[in-house]
């Protein structure tokens, strides 16, 4: 008997496609099988980024536009042109309100009720290349080309306070538990307390960062250019583990219940288990992945 998982893996490709992947599982078997659920093309430009919310999945490209799709109706719900310059990043604030974060140096958010455009954040001087979201919803982060972190008042619609970094931080992201955050940068991975200005730590890898996740709030997941995941104990700077899991390069990684999904630029996503790494089903998509996310994943 074959038994889905509740969530949807949602890719991103440089074909312009989004494309949907279902999991089921033979009760008799360890492994998962992938079916492709959909395949829509999403835009005019290759997709940078995609993230998902309620009913919603959200892409941007480099043709500026962010597209929205409704899952229950399985049909395209919005088409958002607001910024000037390609969407590098998209984050959800509950399900009530999105983020955008452009090339054009602005940040945008959205109400989901009606899809408008209802605050512009400026305050970078340079394209914003990543945008995390405070667990609680309060409180973004964002880095750029500016070589800045900008701590933004959620609630206000302001900046409240800018960290100059002397670098160009590649993407930011919060710890699940709110005490800490990290920046990426090509080869190191700064860790950071909220209470402290400067990194608490300072991670450096043999090959290019591309993408990271919390396994939880001090161990985190670190996809490498040549197809490595690397776990790191960000907290006392340590590596517990690195394993071959790709051919080419890791584009994105996600933490399931089922274990941890990663999709490399060759087209292949994979799940495997959290403890040893341990391949529990991949499918191969014959094109460029760029990015992916989970629709209504199970909470662990």
């Amino acid at each position: 008997m074959m038994v889905k998982t509740n969530f949807e893996v949602i890719v991103g490709t440089y074909q312009k496609y989004l494309v949907g992947i279902s999991l089921g599982k033979d009760k008799s078997k360890e492994s998962f099988n992938f079916v492709q659920s959909f395949a829509e093309e999403a835009h005019i430009g290759g997709i940078k980024c995609v993230a998902a919310s309620g009913n919603y999945v959200v892409s941007g490209g480099t043709d500026e536009f962010i597209r929205v799709f409704d899952m229950n109706s399985r049909r395209d719900a919005a088409s958002l042109l607001q910024q000037e310059g390609t969407i590098n990043c998209l984050k959800f604030i509950d399900d009530s309100h999105l983020i955008s974060g452009s090339e054009d140096s602005t940040l945008c958010v959205w109400t989901t009720s009606n899809w408008k455009c209802i605050k512009t954040l400026k305050g970078h001087k340079g394209a914003v290349n990543g945008v995390s979201i405070h667990p609680k919803g309060s409180l973004a982060l964002s880095v750029g080309k500016d070589q800045k972190i900008i701590t933004w008042d959620l609630v206000k619609g302001r900046n409240a306070f800018v960290t100059n970094i002397k670098e160009i931080a590649n993407n930011i992201i919060w710890s699940p538990s709110e005490k800490h955050f990290i920046v990426l940068f090509d080869q190191r991975i700064d860790f950071y307390d909220v209470n402290v200005a400067a990194p608490v730590q300072k991670v450096t890898f043999a090959k290019d960062v591309n993408c990271a996740s919390f396994l939880n709030d001090s161990i985190l997941l670190v996809g490498l250019e040549n197809g490595c995941l690397e776990m790191v104990d960000v907290s006392h700077n340590k590596s517990l583990k690195n394993q071959k899991i790709h051919d080419s390069r890791i584009k994105d990684i996600c933490v399931t219940n089922k274990g941890i999904l990663t999709a490399s630029s060759d087209g292949i996503v994979k799940l495997i288990r959290k403890a040893n790494f341990g391949d529990r089903g991949s499918t191969n998509l014959d094109c460029r992945i760029t990015c992916m996310t989970i629709f209504n994943p199970e909470s662990d």
